[in-house]
């Protein structure tokens, strides 16, 4: 069995910990970068066009013509519903095909740059 002194210092530790965390979470939020589980994008090519579903690659397209859009800029471009850009823009990110970052109470979401002529 655990000490209440034992206790009480794991108690005080995670508090800590706690505060970190929600100060390392407002410097994220004031650069207005939201966290990617890559910090590299894979730039988009011929073949992973092909390969990704229709409104994937509708967004694709979009973001490789705009280089940055808004949620709404792409549903106004593409004329789908918002659950399915949403989902196409999930799908992009999931592959690191795209990022986003926060810009006031805006996302934008972008593809890596590519070097190849389409």
């Amino acid at each position: 069995m655990m000490s209440l002194e034992r206790i009480n210092d794991i108690l005080n530790r995670l508090q800590a910990i706690c505060k970190r965390i929600e100060h390392l979470e407002k410097n994220v939020e004031k650069l207005g970068i939201i966290p990617s589980p890559s910090s590299h994008l894979t730039p988009l090519d011929v073949m992973a066009l092909l390969e990704l579903p229709e409104d994937a690659h509708a967004v694709a397209m979009i973001l490789l013509q705009l280089s940055e859009a808004t949620e709404d800029e792409i549903i106004v471009r593409t004329e789908k519903p918002r659950e399915l850009v949403l989902e196409a823009l999930q799908t992009l990110m999931r592959y690191h095909y795209a990022g986003c970052r926060k810009k006031g109470n805006k996302t934008s979401y972008f593809v890596a740059e590519t070097n190849d002529c389409m």
